[in-house]
């Protein structure tokens, strides 16, 4: 589950989408520990991703200079605890 597309908000991911998000996936299929978990770091690694695309897109002159939109959601998930975000995103 990404979600770097659909929750981003300007420079960051909206915490209060994640959630709403993730709980109507709930209502279908239940997410093992190890999905859990792993929510935060995919969430990174898509957002570290869509970065070098634009930025690669950016050095061909192509007018997509957002990469650092991505850079800055990155940023701000980096230094979120774990827990924090979990809680936030009623995983916990």
């Amino acid at each position: 589950m990404a979600l770097t597309g659909v929750c981003s908000e300007k420079n960051s991911i909206s915490l209060r989408k994640a959630k709403a998000l993730i709980k109507g996936y709930l209502q279908e299929r239940e997410l093992t520990q190890m999905e859990k978990k792993g929510i935060k770091i995919f969430t990174i690694y898509t957002s570290i991703s869509i970065s070098v695309w634009r930025f690669q897109q950016f050095l061909k002159n192509i007018p997509i200079p957002r990469y650092q939109q991505m850079v800055d959601i990155v940023d701000s998930l980096v230094q979120m605890k774990n827990s924090s975000f979990m809680k936030q995103v009623g995983l916990s």
